[in-house]
C-alpha cells in the first residue's frame, strides 16, 4: 500500500494513523496502542559491501499503563519478544518481530522507553560452528538444520543459492552471526539481512534489474542528501580450509590504486575469483542517495526502487539499503537510504 499526499499527510488527524505495539509476556500479551505510544522509531538495514550482517533495531517510549518499567516486572519482561504494527487508513502491516534487550523509565515509571532488536543481535551472543569436509551448495547446507544454520528460514535467489561453500572453522566456534556473514560472503559476494518476518535472507542484491516501486515527488518529503564515494579498482580474497590455501583478485593493481581484500576461510577455492568480482561490484554501489518520505512501509530491505525529481524526471533505479521509520502523534516518516552504481562505472 502506497502512502501519498492524497491519502496521508504527517500533519493529518491520528485517526488515519496509528500503531501497535504488542508484547508478549509470561502473564499473557501486553497491547500499547496508537494513545499509549509517545515515539517509536524502527531501523532495518543490510551491509551493501557484504562486509557486515546489522540487526533490525525498535526503540519506543509508551505510557506505562501496565507497570512493566518497575524493576521487579522489567526483569521479567526483558527478553520477551515485542511485535510492531502501523495501522493506516484502517489497514494494519506488519513492520517486525523484536526482542527487549534494556527498558528504562522516568517521571517516576510513568513513561517507559524500550530497547529491542531482532534475531541478529542473539545470534551475535550465540557461540557455535560450521564446517563441512568437501564443498557444497548453499541451498543444501542451510538444509540440514546444524550448526550456525539450525533452527532459521533462508531465503536465498537462486545464484547464492547454487554457489558452492566450504566452511571450516579452524577456531572450532564463533558467534552464529559471524558464521552466517562468512556463509554469505562465500555464497559469491551475498548480502546478508533478517527481514521483518524473521527470515535471514542472503541473496546478490548487485544482481537485481528492474524497479518494483516508483517514489514521486508527492511521496518524498525531502531529498536529503547525495553522495558517491571512491571507485574501488581491486579487489582481493584469500582464505584457507581443509582444501588447501587459496586466493582470488579483481580489477586492475596499480600504485595508488584504491584496494580492498577480505578474509573468508569458508569459500570453495574454484570460486574465489568470482567472490572478488563480486565483491569490487558490491564495492562500487557507490551512489548513495538519502530521502525522508511520507512513508510506505511496504517498501523493505533490498526492494528496487525508482525515484523521481521535482519535475517529475527519473534520477535513477536504487536499491533500498537501509530505512527508519519514525512514528509519533505529529505522524510517520521514513528515512531511507538508497544504493547505486554510479553512472560513470
Amino acid at each position: 500500500m502506497l502512502i501519498t499526499s492524497a491519502d496521508y499527510n504527517p500533519s493529518s488527524a491520528v485517526r488515519s494513523l496509528g500503531m501497535k505495539i504488542s508484547i508478549m509476556t509470561a502473564e499473557g500479551v501486553k497491547t500499547f496502542l496508537t494513545e499509549d505510544i509517545i515515539s517509536a522509531e524502527i531501523f532495518e538495514g543490510v551491509d551493501m559491501s557484504c562486509e557486515r550482517f546489522l540487526s533490525r533495531t525498535f526503540n519506543f517510549e509508551v505510557r506505562d499503563k501496565y507497570g512493566m518499567s518497575k524493576p521487579l516486572t522489567a526483569a521479567k519482561v526483558t527478553g520477551s519478544k515485542v511485535s510492531a504494527e502501523f495501522i493506516i487508513n484502517g489497514e494494519s502491516l506488519h513492520v517486525g518481530d523484536f526482542f527487549i534487550e534494556r527498558i528504562k523509565t522516568d517521571n517516576l515509571g510513568v513513561i517507559a522507553r524500550f530497547q529491542a532488536a531482532d534475531i541478529v543481535s542473539r545470534m551475535s551472543r550465540y557461540i557455535t560452528g560450521l564446517a563441512i569436509s568437501s564443498p557444497i551448495s548453499l541451498s543444501e547446507l542451510i538444509s540440514y538444520d546444524s550448526g550456525a544454520v539450525a533452527g532459521l528460514n533462508f531465503i536465498c535467489d537462486s545464484v547464492s543459492g547454487n554457489a558452492l561453500v566450504c566452511p571450516t572453522m579452524y577456531t572450532e566456534v564463533d558467534t552464529q552471526k559471524r558464521c552466517l556473514l562468512f556463509l554469505a560472503q562465500a555464497a559469491l559476494s551475498s548480502q546478508i539481512w533478517v527481514d521483518r518476518l524473521g527470515n535471514v535472507n542472503i541473496k546478490i542484491l548487485t544482481y537485481g534489474a528492474g524497479h518494483s516501486i516508483t517514489l514521486t515527488s508527492d511521496d518524498i518529503l525531502s531529498y536529503s542528501d547525495q553522495s558517491l564515494r571512491s571507485y574501488v579498482d581491486y579487489t582481493e580474497v584469500s582464505g584457507e580450509n581443509n582444501k588447501g590455501k587459496y586466493s582470488g583478485v579483481d580489477g586492475s593493481y596499480f600504485s595508488g590504486c584504491n584496494m580492498h581484500s577480505l578474509k573468508n576461510d569458508f569459500l570453495a577455492a574454484g570460486n574465489a575469483a568470482f567472490v572478488a568480482k563480486n565483491y569490487r561490484s558490491a564495492k562500487n554501489l557507490r551512489y548513495e542517495l538519502k530521502l525522508r518520505t511520507r512513508c510506505n512501509p511496504a517498501i523493505e530491505i533490498g526492494d528496487r526502487v525508482e525515484v523521481l525529481d521535482r519535475s517529475g524526471s527519473s534520477i535513477g533505479e536504487f536499491c533500498v539499503a537501509a530505512q527508519t521509520f519514525h512514528f509519533s502523534k505529529s505522524g510517520l516518516y521514513a528515512d531511507i537510504t538508497l544504493a547505486s552504481a554510479s553512472t560513470a562505472d
